[in-house]
C-alpha cells in the first residue's frame, strides 16, 4: 500500500514540474512605430514589444513577443477600449485618453522633431516652416501636431509611408522631414541615408508613450507592472539597465540630435 501511495505521489510531482507556466490571457495590439514596434513579417519586434514581454512575465502573466499582434491604430484603440484583457502599445497619455484606459509607463519619452540638412536653413519654431516644403507621414501624430501648431497644409508633402518623404529630403525635393526622433533615426539608417548630413533642428513636442490596458484590468496588477518597469530601468553594475540594453539593440548608435 505504501509503495502504491509513493508511486502516486511521484506521478503527481512529475506532472506538476512538467506542467507549462500558464500563458497570459491578455491580447496585446500595436501599429508599426519603429523602433518601438517593428513589422517583421508575421512577427512584431521592437523596444516596446520586448519590454512588454519581460514585465508581463515578471508580473506573473507570461507573454512572449510572438503574442503581440500588428494591426491598424484605430482598430487596436477600439478593441482596447472595449476589453476585456486588452493591451495597446505606444499610446500617448493625453487628457482626452487618460480616462479610457489604465496605464503602465512611460515606456519612453519620444520627441516630435523637425529634421533638416545641416547646411540648410535653421529652425527655431514651427512658424519658421511656413513657405517651405515639409515631408510627413500621412495621418501620423507628428503630422497632426504640426498642423495644430499652425503650419499650413499647403506646405506639407504628405505620404502614406516614410520612404517617399525621406527620399525627397535626400534629393532636396522637400526642405524638412517631421517625425519622432527615435523613429526617424531608425528609418533613415535603414534607408542607408548619410546621417552626418542631417540634424534635429527643432523639437516642437515631447510625448510620453505608455502601455494602455483595458479598464477591466486589476489595479494591483497595473501597480506590479509599473514596479517591474521601474526595476527594468534601474542601472546594473555596468551602469546600464535592462531597458537600456533593449534600446541599444535597436538603436546601437543612439538617437540623432
Amino acid at each position: 500500500m505504501r509503495r502504491f501511495v509513493r508511486t502516486i505521489l511521484c506521478l503527481i510531482w512529475v506532472t506538476l514540474i512538467a506542467a507549462p507556466t500558464q500563458a497570459s490571457d491578455y491580447v496585446a495590439m500595436t501599429s508599426p512605430l519603429p523602433p518601438y514596434t517593428i513589422n517583421k513579417g508575421l512577427h512584431v519586434k521592437g523596444i516596446a514589444v520586448d519590454t512588454l514581454a519581460i514585465i508581463m512575465t515578471l508580473s506573473g502573466s507570461p507573454m512572449t513577443t510572438d503574442d503581440v499582434k500588428l494591426m491598424l491604430w484605430s482598430h487596436a484603440f477600439k478593441q482596447t477600449t472595449k476589453g476585456p484583457h486588452r493591451i495597446m502599445l505606444n499610446v500617448p497619455k493625453t487628457s482626452q485618453l487618460s480616462p479610457l484606459f489604465k496605464w503602465v509607463g512611460p515606456i519612453h519619452v519620444t520627441k516630435y522633431v523637425i529634421i533638416g540638412r545641416k547646411d540648410g536653413k535653421q529652425i527655431t519654431s514651427t512658424a519658421d516652416l511656413n513657405g517651405h516644403k515639409i515631408g510627413t507621414i500621412r495621418n501620423s501624430l507628428p503630422e497632426k501636431a504640426l498642423i495644430a501648431s499652425g503650419v499650413q497644409k499647403k506646405d506639407i508633402a504628405s505620404s502614406v509611408t516614410h520612404v517617399i518623404p525621406l527620399m525627397k529630403l535626400d534629393n532636396k525635393m522637400v526642405d524638412y522631414f517631421v517625425h519622432t526622433d527615435t523613429s526617424a533615426t531608425y528609418l533613415m539608417k535603414k534607408m542607408g541615408m548619410k546621417m552626418n548630413k542631417y540634424a534635429v533642428l527643432h523639437t516642437y513636442l515631447e510625448v510620453p508613450l505608455y502601455y494602455a490596458f483595458s479598464k477591466d484590468t486589476n489595479d494591483t496588477f497595473i501597480n506590479l507592472l509599473n514596479e517591474n518597469l521601474v526595476k527594468m530601468k534601474k542601472p546594473g553594475t555596468d551602469g546600464k539597465s535592462r531597458f537600456d540594453k533593449i534600446v541599444a539593440k535597436y538603436l546601437p548608435n543612439g538617437v540623432m540630435n
